[in-house]
């Protein structure tokens, strides 16, 4: 009936918040590019009705997660688990709002400032109540914000080729053996000298439900 149609219209809008929350970031020219395409497919009965919809994702640019343009961004939600978190939520995740503390949410531009901490902790709240609106239950929104500073953490960490590695090419990473190198991610000019791989090591493994030689 109405009802339902118009639920199933305002489910509609609270995925897409969720999709420009995980798929948009900021470039030079729109401060809210979508990084991926989208075909949404909708359905309707006999008389116009809305019946459901399922949305389809593709080319998402996942290459920007590592590695940006002058003058980018991350995705919103990683900005906004840096600096968006009550500061309990925060220190249980070994986050802290502090300019330039993870390399995958480093600014070249103007940094961080009081107000932009503000409105990544709105963005942040509104994607918590988004996720809670689908369906999702308390548990299984605080494991994804884990997921999101797992990452961040894991940002931190320079994995360098192991030696004696036969896949290994000058200047690769990703070789897990024990004997991989392990080093902070190299850190922009202008942040602060706080990106200890072993600390960011501990604390992705955690966050991630994994061990330590599992991330190795």
């Amino acid at each position: 009936g109405p009802r339902t149609a118009a639920l199933l219209h305002l489910r509609l809008l609270r995925a897409n918040a969720l999709l420009e929350a995980f798929g948009n970031a900021k470039t030079p020219l729109n401060g809210n590019s979508s990084r991926f395409a989208k075909f949404v497919q909708v359905y309707y009965d006999a008389s116009a009705g809305l019946l459901g919809a399922e949305v389809h994702t593709y080319l998402l640019e996942k290459a920007r997660v590592a590695r940006r343009g002058p003058g980018e961004r991350n995705f919103h939600c990683l900005h906004a688990i840096h600096l968006g978190l009550e500061d309990a939520a925060a220190d249980a995740l070994g986050v802290a709002p502090v300019p330039g503390a993870f390399a995958l949410t480093h600014l070249d531009d103007d940094g961080a400032s009081a107000e932009d901490a503000g409105r990544w902790a709105v963005r942040l709240r509104v994607v918590r109540n988004e996720l809670l609106h689908l369906g999702l239950d308390e548990t299984s929104v605080q494991a994804l914000l884990r997921v999101l500073a797992g990452i961040l953490h894991v940002g931190n960490i320079q994995f360098a080729a192991a030696s004696g590695d036969p896949d290994a090419t000058e200047g690769s990473k990703g070789a897990f053996e024990e004997d991989a190198v392990v080093s902070p991610a190299p850190a922009p000019e202008g942040a602060p000298p706080n990106r200890a791989p072993a600390k960011a090591m501990a604390q992705a493994a955690r966050l991630l439900g994994v061990k330590e030689a599992g991330l190795r």
